[in-house]
């Protein structure tokens, strides 16, 4: 019963933009007859949804149909087994980032890309998965991080690693993930001895005053995009190593890190 838009003009699950907010919310519409979930008029949204839009209940928002984003046509073109640009993927991530892909899109990505990946492809995504945030570590001209992948238990050596490493002191700055191949990251398993969840500032004054610390990436604002991606991955249950390195080197460049094993 909506007076702007008819469920005869629009399918559900259309994507659209919720405007009202710092920044516009990119969202699947779904349609519900239900007056007792919203009335006429009324748009209820999601946990997460309502927390990017950052408005309080009852406030006035504007809603567009939004289009498709235009990186999907490179999405397209990777599924017919062509090889994209560098820009091509800082596109696609970008419009990740933008949370105006859906998952299913995502997933389409991922499943195009892991088929094949140049060199020069996986360069590509590393880049465009560092995003705009970095930490700055001022006047430490070596930043040092180490990292398991590949059958290595991380989630053990990791943590003698960055004590023994940290006692010669060199900076040790490392970011640990949930689980991603195992039952229990590094980050599961540090924060069963310690808290793991830090912002950027906590997490730089830790590694100045004790020479290391391990913190979540997840609890960092950096590589928002590979979160994102890793999300659909564990949903999806696909692990590609080209992926896995792209996401893995890209959150080291964006904590700042110059220096890795």
């Amino acid at each position: 019963d909506c007076s702007v838009y008819k469920v005869d003009d629009i399918h559900s699950l259309t994507k659209v933009e919720i405007h009202g907010g710092v920044r516009p919310v990119y969202a699947f519409l779904q349609v519900t007859d239900d007056a007792k979930v919203v009335k006429p008029n009324e748009l209820g949204l999601n946990t997460e949804a309502f927390e990017l839009i950052n408005l309080p209940e009852g406030a006035n928002i504007s809603l567009t149909l939004a289009p498709p984003p235009p990186s999907l046509a490179s999405v397209k073109r990777k599924i017919a087994g062509n090889i994209l640009s560098a820009g091509e993927y800082a596109s696609v991530v970008n419009d990740i980032a933008g949370r105006r892909y859906s998952n299913m899109d995502i997933a389409s990505f991922l499943v195009a890309s892991g088929s094949f990946m140049t060199a020069s492809e996986v360069l590509a995504l590393t880049e465009a998965l560092v995003g705009d945030n970095t930490i700055r570590w001022d006047n430490e001209s070596i930043v040092v991080d180490h990292h398991c992948f590949g059958g290595v238990p991380g989630n053990k050596t990791d943590i003698v690693i960055t004590a023994i490493v940290a006692a010669y002191g060199l900076p040790m700055a490392k970011t640990a993930s949930r689980s991603l191949t195992s039952c229990a990251g590094v980050a599961d398993t540090m924060s069963v001895l310690a808290n793991v969840d830090f912002d950027e500032d906590s997490f730089k004054k830790l590694v100045k005053e004790n020479r290391g610390a391990i913190a979540s990436y997840h609890s960092l604002s950096i590589a928002d995009a590979s979160k994102i991606v890793s999300g659909v991955e564990r949903q999806i249950g696909i692990t590609q190593l080209q992926h896995l390195a792209a996401s893995i080197l890209a959150i080291k460049l964006a904590a700042g890190v110059t220096h890795l094993v």
